[in-house]
């Protein structure tokens, strides 16, 4: 992105045009594209977030996110008389399960997704029951669930009031129209670069993309093929970078 934005200020001296480079994009983002949006109010009639795909396509959809700890409060009893309080990890997995229902059959498609990432009772011991569990959480939401990180869990909230809430990390979906100008035009370069009108796509992921979704900016994510995302055969493919290249520079000097 850097090249080509470099290689077109030199055909375009006058370009409209600005690249943000920033650090933060896998905790959060909220000091990096967040911060260069919402303090330093930088505004653009369209974005490009560089990043890769294994399948080369434009991405104008990205799931929400909602990462949060439920937490349940029960009455500890010896293990030897259950009968005589109530567990509070019984409380918890009974909720999840109660939850999880609210949910499709994960699959790889448009659709709200829930991970049950990890449970929690800080008093082991194995003599007694816990008057205390907690589980940290993941949901990936669309429209049909809910449209903010704080309708999911008001929405949770209904199902199971005997449980609290804490979100500890959450993010708005992107979802930019499909028939914007820029996308539009985007889509219609890649036929010269990549031999054919690249498809539009979604995301089960989120990315600093959702900022500029969130103050009204058309955004798409849109980068060189590549796979195996944090892990230690993460690649990228040389040829798709020199596409993705050529489409941007076109796409930068374009009328």
């Amino acid at each position: 992105m850097m090249v080509a934005l470099r290689d077109a200020f030199q055909v375009k001296q006058n370009l409209d045009a600005g690249l943000m480079i920033v650090s933060d994009e896998e905790i959060g983002g909220f000091d990096g594209v967040n911060k260069l949006l919402g303090q330093e109010g930088y505004r653009s009639q369209f974005a490009i977030v560089g990043e890769g795909n294994p399948e080369a396509q434009i991405v104008h959809r990205q799931k929400g996110i909602c990462q949060l700890k439920i937490t349940v409060k029960g009455d500890s009893a010896h293990a030897a008389y259950p009968w005589l309080g109530k567990n509070a990890a019984d409380l918890l997995l009974n909720d999840i399960a109660y939850l999880k229902k609210e949910f499709p059959k994960p699959r790889d498609a448009w659709i709200s997704t829930f991970t049950l990432s990890k449970i929690n009772i800080p008093d082991g011991s194995l003599n007694k029951s816990p008057d205390y569990a907690e589980a940290l959480c993941d949901v990936r939401f669309t429209e049909a669930f809910a449209l903010t990180p704080q309708g999911v869990i008001s929405k949770f909230s209904a199902r199971i009031p005997n449980a609290s809430f804490e979100l500890l990390l959450g993010g708005s979906m992107l979802n930019t129209d499909n028939h914007n100008k820029f996308v539009r035009d985007l889509r219609i370069l890649t036929k010269s670069t990549y031999g054919e009108i690249l498809p539009l796509g979604f995301s089960h992921g989120s990315s600093d993309g959702r900022f500029f979704g969130e103050r009204a900016i058309p955004c798409v994510e849109f980068g060189p093929n590549g796979g195996g995302h944090h892990s230690e055969n993460e690649y990228v493919e040389v040829q798709s970078m020199k596409k993705f290249y050529a489409t941007l520079k076109k796409f930068l000097l374009a009328p």
